[in-house]
């Protein structure tokens, strides 16, 4: 079940990073990870949330209001990070509202 979780993440990963989003489609995106995630926690007897945990980040990203609004999220100690300065703005350039300009002037 562990290796097919890893699967499951590493496509949806791969293919989102493909996509462009809306902020709707980023809460689409949230919902539909979430709703993954909590099967595989189901049907799994081993924690198995931590896998999810890029894909849960990602989510987050497409949420934002604003590209400035990340820095608040990433100056926080509230989570661990799993992606790094470059995979943020790689994802905050999938949001359609973003400008490569305002993405590029946030400092990570």
């Amino acid at each position: 079940l562990s290796a097919l979780a890893n699967h499951i993440v590493n496509s949806i990963e791969t293919y989102a990073m493909r996509k462009r989003f809306t902020f709707w489609g980023g809460l689409q995106f949230d919902k539909d990870v979430r709703k993954i995630s909590s099967l595989f926690n189901k049907l799994s007897t081993k924690p198995i949330r931590d896998k999810f945990s890029r894909l849960l980040q990602i989510a987050s990203l497409l949420q934002v209001d604003k590209v400035e609004e990340i820095l608040d999220y990433w100056t926080s100690d509230a989570q661990v990070w799993r992606l790094s300065p470059m995979d943020v703005k790689a994802v905050l350039g999938l949001r359609v509202e973003f400008s490569k300009a305002a993405i590029n002037k946030i400092q990570l």
